[in-house]
């Protein structure tokens, strides 16, 4: 019986001659998926990965940058929601030069929103945030102020910047141009953090 066995495991990985594997081709071209995995598992990507990495990020910013400039607001909001994928510093300013021409307030929401994913914003885009609490159209105000919220929760109380949007956002609380569920909303907001001295 023990002859059997071994007889069929070597019968097993041998070569089958028949059926040669076949010949190599041209290399694959570079696995995302795959690289994105090995990111996510601490395995640092070769220096050509990482450039085909920023390469695909170009190009799909690029693409949802062009998409703004659609004069259909679906195809605004796709857009956003794009960019919203790749916080990078072009991604951010092309957000925020959609948002300074006026929208329809669906696709202003969206990009609103889209500035979420940005962890570290630029003053400009604080500002804008700060200003687009008092905006008018249904869920603008929500949505800049669900943005600054969560750029709240990543700052430092003791911060210059935590305590300009604090100020910020305290005087949006008392501005008669801000819907009175936000209001409510950022007062609510706001009473989760220390009071500033």
């Amino acid at each position: 019986m023990p002859i059997l066995l071994l007889a069929g495991l070597l019968a097993a990985c041998a070569t089958d001659r028949r059926n040669p594997p076949p010949a190599a081709g041209p290399p694959a071209p570079p696995d995302l998926a795959a690289l994105a995995a090995g990111l996510g598992a601490g395995l640092a990507p070769t220096p050509d990965q990482a450039a085909e990495q920023r390469r695909l990020v170009d190009r799909q910013v690029a693409a949802a940058s062009h998409m703004l400039d659609s004069p259909e607001a679906e195809a605004q909001i796709a857009g956003a929601e794009q960019l919203a994928a790749y916080p990078t510093p072009e991604a951010e300013r092309a957000l925020l030069r959609f948002l300074d021409a006026p929208r329809r307030a669906e696709a202003q929401v969206a990009a609103l929103r889209a500035l979420m994913a940005f962890k570290e914003p630029e003053a400009a885009t604080v500002a804008l945030l700060l200003k687009a609490v008092e905006w008018p159209g249904e869920g603008v105000q929500a949505a800049a102020l669900a943005s600054l919220s969560a750029y709240l929760d990543h700052l430092d109380p003791g911060s210059a910047r935590f305590r300009e949007v604090y100020r910020g956002l305290e005087g949006a609380a008392r501005s008669k141009r801000v819907e009175p569920a936000v209001r409510q909303g950022i007062r609510d907001m706001l009473a989760g953090f220390p009071p500033l001295g």
